[in-house]
C-alpha cells in the first residue's frame, strides 16, 4: 500500500510495483507498507522510480487478538483474555462449539445439565457472579452482542476464532451484558483470490461408556424379602421356587433396553474467494445425530452467507446472513418437579424380573404391578421413550451489515445494525401408552393429550462507533467512542388438548379434543449506551487501559433506569526492559493488574410494574350479568435496580524457549 504521508487516500501497487498516486508536490514523502513488514518512507524529489526494500516486522505479526469493539495484539492485552484454538476444537465431532468448549480456555466451566442432543451445556465463566438471576456469558458473533444465542444454529466449521473476555478490564465495555464475562466469536469470511471450494465431514458411532451396575435377579429378590416379606414372597417364592432358584435367573437389562449404540454424520461444504475490492463466502452443512437413548436425537440443516466489499479507499461496506433449522426430539432424561418424573429415575427403579419369570411381559407392562401408583410414577422406561411426542423445532435467522469508513488519517467511523428472529415450535403428545396419557395411572386423569406452543424472538441491534489511533514516536494512542440500542421482543402463543378420542393421529388429532391450556404472552425490553475506552501504550512496554460504558435499560423503573461501569488496568511489559535481554529462556514476560465494575439486568422484562390479571375467579355475577374483575399477579419493585459485579484481577503473562511454552496465571 502507498499513500502520502499525512494526506487522504492511497494506493496499492500491481504485481511489477508500478502504481499512480496524486501527491501535493515534488517534496511530498510517500510511504510504503505491507502487512508483516515493517513501513518505509521515502521522499519524491522528483524521482519518477523509487527502490523499495521492506523488512520484516516480527511484532505485525504476532497473533492478534479480537476484543470488544477492537482487536490488538496479544503483547499489548491488559485484561484478561483466552483463546480458544479452533483448529483443535474442530477435530472434536460436535454439533456447537460449545459442546467441546470444556478444558480449554482456564476460568471457563461447562455442563451438561441433559445428555440428549440438542441439549445446550451451562458456560460459566469464574463463577457466578449474579446471586439470583442468569449467569450465562453474553455471546457476541461478527461484533454483534446477542444474548440468549442457542450455539445450535452455528456451524462450528465456520468459526475462525473464539476469544473468551473474563476480567471486568476486558467485559465493562459490553456494560450491563458483560458481568458474565464475553464470548467472542468471529466467523469465515472471503479471501483474494480464486473460488475454493471445501468439503469436510464424518461418520461416527456414539455409546454410553459408563453403566451403572444394577441389582441381578438374585439381588433384588433377596432385597425385596427383607423390605416387604409377605407381598414378595407370595410374588417370587411360588410353584416351589426358592430364593437360590434367582441365583443363575437372567434378569431384564432395562440399560440394553434403553441405549443404544446411536449413528452420527456431519457434512459441511463451502465456497470462498473474492477479487481486489470484493469478497465472498457461501457454506451450507447438513448433521443428523442420533441419540444414545432410543427414540432421540438432533437433526440441523444450516447455510451461510457473507460479502465484503470495498466500495473505495475510504469505504467499505459488507453484509452477513445465517441461516439453521433444527429440530432435537426425544424425551428429556431429567424431568421438572418431581424427580420420579424423570426417564431415568425409571430406568434404574425398575424391576429386573417378574414373578412368573416371564422377560416378554415385563418388557411390554406399562408400569410395574408392585408399585403403588398413588405413590410412585415410575413408568415403563422403554414404553416412556417410544411413546412420549417431544419435538423442539427451531428456524433461526440472523443477518447483520456494516458501513465502514475511513477520514482522515486517523479515524474510522463504523455503523452497524442486525437482526436476531428466531422461532421455535414446541410439539408434546402423550397416547394411552405413555405415564400422562393412560388413564388407569393417577397422572393419566387427562387421558391422552397433546400441546404446541409457538415461542418467536426477535433481537436488533444498531451500533455506531469512532476510532481514533495515534502514533507519535514510541507514543501509541488508540480510542473508541460509541453509541447503540437494542431491542428484545417474546411473543409466545399455544394450546393443547385432553381427551383426545383419536390417539393415532397423534399432534393432528388435537382439535377433535378438549382444549385446555390455552397460553398467550407477550414482552419486549430495550437498551440504550453510550461507551467510551481509551488504550496506550508506550513502546510496547508499559501499557493503560481504561473504559467507562452507561447502560439505560427500559427493565426498570423511573430513577432506577441507568447504570454506569468504569473499568481500568495497567500492564508492564518487563521482557521489554534491558535488564530481561540477558535471560534468554525467557522469551516474554508480562504483570497486569486490572479493577472495573460490570452489571446484570437480566430480570423480568417488568419486573419493576405491578401487574394485573383477567382470572375467572376473580369474576363475580351481580343480576345474572357476568363481570370480570382485576386482580394483582405480581406487586412491582420501583426501588428495583442494576445487579453490579466489582472485579479486581493480578495476571503475569509468560513465555519460555522462544514462545514454546507459555504460561498464564490469573488472582481474581
Amino acid at each position: 500500500t502507498v499513500r502520502v504521508k499525512d494526506g487522504n487516500g492511497g494506493t496499492a501497487t500491481d504485481a511489477d510495483g508500478k502504481f499512480v498516486i496524486q501527491a501535493p508536490n515534488n517534496q511530498a514523502v510517500l510511504v510504503f507498507s505491507y502487512v508483516g513488514y515493517q513501513q518505509v518512507e521515502r521522499a519524491i524529489k522528483g524521482n519518477t522510480l523509487l527502490n523499495i526494500t521492506l523488512k520484516g516486522d516480527p511484532q505485525s505479526l504476532e497473533e492478534v487478538v479480537v476484543v470488544g469493539y477492537g482487536a490488538v495484539k496479544r503483547g499489548d492485552l491488559t485484561g484478561s483474555v483466552g483463546t480458544v484454538n479452533v483448529e483443535d476444537l474442530n477435530k472434536a465431532p460436535v454439533k456447537s462449539f460449545d459442546d467441546a468448549l470444556a478444558g480449554r480456555v482456564a476460568g471457563v466451566q461447562v455442563a451438561s445439565p441433559d445428555g440428549q442432543p440438542g441439549a445446550s451445556p451451562n458456560i460459566v465463566i469464574r463463577g457466578g457472579n449474579s446471586i439470583t438471576q442468569d449467569n450465562s456469558p453474553l455471546y457476541v458473533i461478527d461484533g454483534f452482542p446477542i444474548e440468549n444465542y442457542n450455539n445450535n444454529s452455528l456451524n462450528p466449521s465456520d468459526i475462525e476464532s473464539i476469544q473468551v473476555l473474563k476480567d471486568a478490564s476486558a467485559t465493562a465495555i459490553y456494560g450491563s451484558r458483560g458481568a458474565n464475562g464475553v464470548i467472542l466469536i468471529t466467523t469465515r469470511r472471503g479471501t483474494e483470490g480464486a473460488p475454493t471450494i471445501t468439503y469436510d465431514g464424518y461418520y461416527g458411532v456414539q455409546q454410553s461408556l459408563s453403566r451403572a451396575k444394577l441389582m441381578d435377579p438374585y439381588e433384588f429378590v433377596k432385597l425385596q424379602l427383607e423390605y416387604d416379606p409377605i407381598n414378595a414372597t407370595n410374588l417370587y417364592l411360588k410353584n416351589g421356587q426358592t430364593l437360590e432358584s434367582y441365583r443363575d435367573t437372567p434378569g431384564l437389562d432395562w440399560q440394553s433396553e434403553l441405549l443404544r449404540i446411536a449413528p452420527m454424520q456431519s457434512h459441511n461444504l463451502a465456497l470462498r474467494g473474492g477479487s481486489k475490492g470484493t469478497r465472498y463466502s457461501a457454506s451450507g452443512s447438513i448433521l443428523d445425530q442420533d441419540g444414545t437413548i432410543i427414540a432421540s436425537g438432533f437433526r440441523r440443516y444450516q447455510g451461510r452467507f457473507t460479502l465484503d466489499q470495498d466500495v473505495n479507499t475510504h469505504l467499505k461496506v459488507g453484509l452477513n446472513a445465517n441461516y439453521s433449522n433444527f429440530t432435537s426430539y426425544g424425551t428429556p432424561v431429567a424431568g421438572s418437579g418431581n424427580s420420579d418424573l424423570a426417564l431415568l429415575t425409571s430406568l434404574y427403579g425398575y424391576r429386573p424380573i417378574n414373578g412368573g419369570n416371564d422377560l416378554t411381559t415385563l418388557l411390554n407392562a406399562e408400569q410395574d404391578a408392585e408399585v403403588v401408583s398413588s405413590t410412585n410414577y415410575q413408568w415403563n422406561p422403554r414404553l416412556t421413550a417410544e411413546n412420549e411426542l417431544r419435538n423442539r423445532i427451531t428456524n433461526q435467522l440472523t443477518a447483520n451489515g456494516y458501513a465502514d469508513y475511513g477520514f482522515g488519517s486517523n479515524f474510522r467511523l463504523r455503523i452497524t445494525g442486525g437482526i436476531n428472529r428466531s422461532v421455535l415450535r414446541y410439539e408434546t403428545f402423550n397416547n394411552s401408552s405413555t405415564r400422562t396419557g393412560n388413564l388407569n395411572n393417577v397422572q393419566g386423569f387427562n387421558g391422552v393429550n397433546g400441546s404446541i406452543v409457538f415461542t418467536e424472538l426477535n433481537n436488533y441491534v444498531n451500533e455506531n462507533t469512532l476510532t481514533y489511533n495515534k502514533m507519535v514516536g514510541k507514543h501509541r494512542i488508540n480510542s473508541v467512542t460509541g453509541f447503540t440500542l437494542q431491542g428484545n421482543r417474546t411473543a409466545l402463543s399455544g394450546g393443547g388438548a385432553v381427551l383426545v378420542p383419536n390417539e393415532s393421529l397423534g399432534i393432528n388429532g388435537l382439535a377433535d379434543g378438549t382444549p385446555y391450556t390455552i397460553t398467550s404472552y407477550q414482552g419486549q425490553n430495550t437498551l440504550m449506551s453510550f461507551l467510551e475506552r481509551v488504550n496506550y501504550s508506550y513502546n510496547s512496554r508499559y501499557l493503560l487501559t481504561a473504559s467507562f460504558r452507561a447502560d439505560g435499560s427500559s427493565r426498570f423503573a423511573k430513577g432506577q433506569k441507568w447504570g454506569y461501569f468504569p473499568s481500568g488496568s495497567v500492564a508492564w511489559h518487563i521482557s521489554q526492559e534491558d535488564f530481561m535481554k540477558g535471560f534468554k529462556p525467557v522469551s516474554d514476560a508480562k504483570i497486569r493488574v486490572s479493577y472495573g465494575v460490570t452489571g446484570n439486568n437480566r430480570v423480568g422484562d417488568y419486573a419493576s410494574f405491578s401487574t394485573l390479571g383477567l382470572n375467572v375467579g376473580d369474576s363475580y355475577s351481580p343480576g345474572g350479568v357476568f363481570i370480570r374483575g382485576a386482580s394483582p399477579l405480581a406487586l412491582g419493585n420501583a426501588n428495583l435496580r442494576w445487579e453490579s459485579t466489582a472485579e479486581a484481577d493480578l495476571g503475569v503473562d509468560l513465555g519460555f524457549l522462544n514462545q514454546r511454552i507459555t504460561l498464564t496465571a490469573d488472582l481474581y
